[in-house]
């Protein structure tokens, strides 16, 4: 709501489209956070997270092809950030662009080893290109990071659990 007021004062307000797009994208209001980081990206085409989150958008859509260059963009401006590499890589094989995919997800997995996703992409890429000892390797890298993931998330509720049942037994107690 503040920044939609801002907006109605000073409708050049820098950054204002931006951060206001990102409310609608953590809302789940695409629609409307499509429109703002298109005006984010007309005050500035080279913005990596608004081309970043735009070409999420309309990866969910299904519109691959628009995404594609924002990706490239991402990639290019912050050649550090790793989910530039994987949806990019994403895109790509949803073209059946299959080697460039490859590539793709070996950098996002060279930026961050234990992101699982790049593991289960690159898994699939093996397969397509019928190296199983490497999709084998990367299947059971996706998985035991997976199965790190679920018993941390796990550690995190029980202690949280616990927590909550020391804190009632505190107050019973009194």
């Amino acid at each position: 709501q503040k920044y939609k007021e801002l907006l109605e004062k000073n409708p050049n307000f820098p950054g204002i489209h931006f951060a206001l797009a990102g409310v609608y994208y953590n809302k789940i209001d695409y629609t409307n956070a499509e429109r703002e980081f298109r005006l984010a990206l007309s005050e500035d085409p080279n913005l990596p997270m608004a081309n970043y989150y735009l070409a999420d958008i309309l990866m969910r859509s299904q519109r691959i092809e628009q995404a594609v260059p924002l990706l490239q963009i991402v990639i290019a401006a912050n050649p550090g950030y790793m989910r530039g590499y994987l949806q990019l890589g994403k895109c790509y094989i949803s073209q059946g662009k299959v080697q460039e995919s490859l590539n793709l997800f070996l950098k996002a997995v060279e930026l961050d080893p234990n992101e699982k996703t790049a593991h289960y992409q690159l898994a699939q890429v093996y397969a397509k290109l019928g190296q199983p000892e490497k999709q084998q390797h990367h299947l059971e890298l996706f998985e035991k990071l997976n199965l790190q993931e679920r018993e941390k998330r796990n550690k995190n509720k029980r202690e949280l659990l616990e927590k909550a049942l020391e804190e009632q037994q505190s107050t019973l107690s009194k």
